[in-house]
């Protein structure tokens, strides 16, 4: 746990199912996401290799968008190729929120992000088997006023 009891940033690390859970609450600034976030990665590196809960349910959003990209940055740097197809489930409280997560993940691109209501919801869709990328060839298009079968 790191920070004070109302504007703090807590983690959760389970290794069996390599999941790591952040959980943002209250006003956390940047500067202490800026801090505490690539902290954890440090003190924990195996986090290269987990796929990630990020729980935004009780954050006040205080965390601004250059933040957001700095830590990105500082993301990559850390992960590397290791983050190639791993997948980060947001947990968020509202259809905005849902929609500021699309927009967080442009900043992750080797990453899947998806967001959810629940804690549960989240898990379960991390710990299903991530679907595979299929490599298909282009199909032409079909041709204007043509019916598909």
């Amino acid at each position: 746990m790191h920070g004070s009891s109302t504007n703090k940033i807590d983690i959760e690390l389970d290794r069996k199912a390599r999941i790591l859970t952040i959980r943002i609450v209250g006003e956390v600034t940047d500067e202490r996401a800026l801090r505490e976030i690539p902290r954890i990665w440090r003190d924990h590196p195996e986090v290269r290799d987990c796929d990630s809960i990020i729980d935004l349910t009780r954050d006040h959003g205080a965390i601004t968008w250059d933040a957001v990209t700095e830590i990105a940055n500082k993301w990559h740097a850390f992960a590397g190729a290791a983050d190639i197809g791993r997948r980060t489930a947001v947990v968020v409280r509202n259809a905005l929120w849902e929609t500021i997560v699309s927009v967080i993940a442009m900043r992750f691109p080797r990453r899947r992000f998806d967001a959810f209501r629940t804690i549960d919801d989240a898990r379960r869709w991390l710990e299903a088997p991530a679907e595979q990328p299929q490599a298909t060839s282009p199909q032409p298009a079909p041709a204007a006023g043509l019916d598909q079968p």
